[in-house]
């Protein structure tokens, strides 16, 4: 399948670290992006598909996606479509290779809106390990269901 590569590509960019040094401070739930990331990664250490399924919206994704290609792609059909292989592959790629956050810490900056946009924002989550350290820049997007993790190509 061609979008195959695209999806393990969107996988690696949602993925952000484990429990934070401020997840004390920060309800894991979908009230707030910060929470959605670490809802996220909950759901990725029990290695519950359902659970990380909820945290993300693939019909955002596909939007995003298509109105990055070409806004004239982004039609309902054709994100429905698009947003149905993207599930498919976060699901499969849950299951033969679900993501290991144990040991991790993280931190995150403040999300800032994304191309100038109130629905979407972007964060920075610093996740240190006995490994080291890395910076992730991450996506969330207001929905009706509060916020929601997001992956969006080449950012």
């Amino acid at each position: 399948m061609v979008l195959r590569p695209v999806v393990l590509l969107l996988l690696l960019f949602s993925l952000g670290c484990g429990s934070s040094e401020n997840s004390s401070t920060i309800a894991h739930d979908l009230t707030t992006p910060e929470g959605a990331v670490l809802t996220l990664e909950d759901a990725y250490r029990a290695k519950d598909v359902e659970a990380a399924i909820r945290c993300k919206d693939f019909q955002v994704e596909a939007r995003l996606m298509l109105e990055k290609i070409n806004p004239e792609l982004a039609e309902d059909d054709l994100i429905a479509q698009t947003a149905e292989v993207l599930e498919l592959g976060f699901r499969a790629e849950m299951r033969d290779s679900p993501p290991n956050f144990d040991g991790v810490s993280s931190t995150f900056s403040a999300p800032q809106p994304y191309n100038g946009r109130d629905d979407i924002v972007q964060l920075t989550e610093t996740c240190s390990s006995s490994g080291g350290k890395t910076v992730n820049t991450l996506h969330a997007a207001k929905t009706a269901d509060g916020w929601k993790v997001v992956s969006i190509p080449g950012d």
